[in-house]
C-alpha cells in the first residue's frame, strides 16, 4: 500500500532543507548585503555605475556587483570596512572568479580609520 498525498506532504515539511534551498537563501542574503553596501557608497561612485548595478544583486549577479565595487575601490578611494572587503572577496570566490584584485583592496585598506 502506498502512502497517500498527506503522508507525502507531511514528509516534505519534516525534511530538512536541501543544499539548493540553503544556497538560494545564502544568495539572497549576499544580494541584500551587496545592495546595502552599494547604497552606502553610492555617493562615491559614478551615478551610471550605481544605476546599472542596483538591480543586479536581485537578479542573481552578486559576483558582478562585487567585482564592480572592487574595481571602483581600486580606481578611487571608496570607504570600505573590513567586513565589506570580506563580503566582496567571499562573493567573488564563491562564484569561482579570481579574487586577486579584491585582495589588493584588502591590502590597501581603503576603509576610513576607526
Amino acid at each position: 500500500m502506498s502512502a497517500g498525498p498527506s503522508a507525502t506532504v507531511a514528509r516534505a515539511f519534516n525534511e530538512s532543507p536541501g543544499p539548493r534551498v540553503n544556497r538560494i537563501a545564502q544568495q539572497l542574503e549576499t544580494g541584500q548585503r551587496l545592495f546595502r553596501l552599494l547604497m552606502t557608497i553610492a555617493d562615491r561612485l559614478p551615478h551610471d555605475l550605481v544605476t546599472g548595478l542596483r538591480t543586479r544583486p536581485a537578479d542573481g549577479h552578486e559576483a558582478e556587483v562585487a567585482q564592480a565595487i572592487v574595481f571602483a575601490a581600486v580606481a578611487g578611494p571608496v570607504p570600505l570596512t573590513e567586513a565589506d572587503i570580506d563580503l566582496l572577496i567571499t562573493t567573488i570566490a564563491r562564484a569561482g572568479e579570481d579574487t586577486t584584485v579584491a585582495h589588493v583592496v584588502e591590502q590597501c585598506r581603503f576603509a576610513p580609520p576607526a
